[in-house]
């Protein structure tokens, strides 16, 4: 049996975490797959239509991945950051965790309508 917090292991008909005072577990989950993962560059949006639509597919083929706007790069001074001064289009880059790259560039490719930068 396990503490689901401390993640300590205990024997012997226990029924919860002396420490945590949390009731023990037959097991600990897996690990997840997020920690100490790296991620990379897939592609870049025109749009965030575009990128919700790659993440969509992404997702839906369970390949993890994050959309990002850096309106920073596309607005001047005072105006960045701010929802008022959001452009109707702006490019947003989607990450992938590094192990699935390759596996979301040929979903997308096969899926076709994405670019890629080389």
């Amino acid at each position: 049996m396990f503490c689901p917090k401390c993640q300590s292991e205990y024997s012997g008909g226990q029924s919860e975490c002396p420490e945590c005072n949390i009731g023990l577990v037959d097991g600990l989950p897996p690990e997840d797959r997020l920690n100490n993962a790296r991620f990379v560059h897939l592609m870049t949006a025109s749009d965030g239509i575009g990128a919700n639509l790659a993440k969509s597919v992404l997702e839906e083929h369970g390949i993890c991945c994050s959309i990002t706007e850096n309106l920073n790069d596309f607005l001047p001074g005072a105006f960045a950051g701010t929802l008022a001064a959001k452009p109707l289009s702006c490019p947003v880059a989607i990450q992938v965790l590094s192990s699935e790259l390759e596996e979301a560039r040929r979903l997308l490719k096969t899926v076709g309508g994405f670019e890629f930068e080389e």
